[in-house]
């Protein structure tokens, strides 16, 4: 049986559709939550930032904790208003630091 199109009782091709859902934002609510990841996105931002400028390096021992700490940050604000792509991300971004960490103390 091949597809066919439901039609109205005018003979208009129509489709389905779910209900929009309405999404509200209330910037008064920002919790504690909230200002931890900002404070992350703050930090990560700053870090590449002066790697960008060359007042840190890649290889020191403060790139690695400063990106790890702001993952565990971000990742914390993640806890409470949950995203898979950034949870996600966060979770390499502190094992690449970890990694970081460990090639730094080795070379010492």
């Amino acid at each position: 049986m091949p597809f066919a199109w439901p039609v109205s009782e005018r003979g208009q091709t129509t489709l389905e559709r779910e209900p929009e859902r309405k999404v509200s934002v209330h910037f008064n609510s920002f919790g504690w939550h909230d200002v931890v990841g900002m404070v992350g996105v703050a930090m990560l931002l700053g870090t590449y930032f002066a790697l960008q400028i060359d007042r840190i390096s890649s290889q020191s021992l403060t790139y690695s904790l400063l990106n790890g700490i702001s993952a565990v940050l971000i990742l914390i604000s993640l806890l409470y208003t949950f995203n898979w792509a950034s949870f996600i991300i966060e979770i390499f971004w502190i094992t690449i630091s970890l990694v970081g960490l460990v090639r730094w103390m080795m070379r010492r």
